[in-house]
């Protein structure tokens, strides 16, 4: 996590966990949080430094013979201000 987006906060990932668990879908469920308050979605794309820094944490936390099966994007509104985003 980069330090601007050290905050506390609350997201649905060990919620989803549980409940990929409770219905068979998993023997075992990683979360790596990679979340960042308040930040643009340009900043989630390929290239940047969130979307690369997520990576990296991913990359990081996969032990030997592990995949990442899956991920939970959960993504607010900072940027919903200015239309020629959307």
């Amino acid at each position: 996590c980069l330090p601007a987006c050290l905050k506390a906060g609350a997201g649905p990932g060990l919620s989803f966990a549980r409940e990929l668990l409770r219905r068979g879908f998993a023997q075992e469920v990683g979360l790596v949080p990679c979340a960042c308050g308040g930040s643009e979605l340009a900043r989630w794309e390929e290239g940047g430094d969130l979307f690369e820094a997520a990576v990296k944490r991913v990359a990081a936390s996969l032990g030997e013979g592990d995949t990442l099966a899956g991920l939970l994007w959960h993504q607010g509104e900072s940027d919903c201000g200015d239309a020629s985003l959307a």
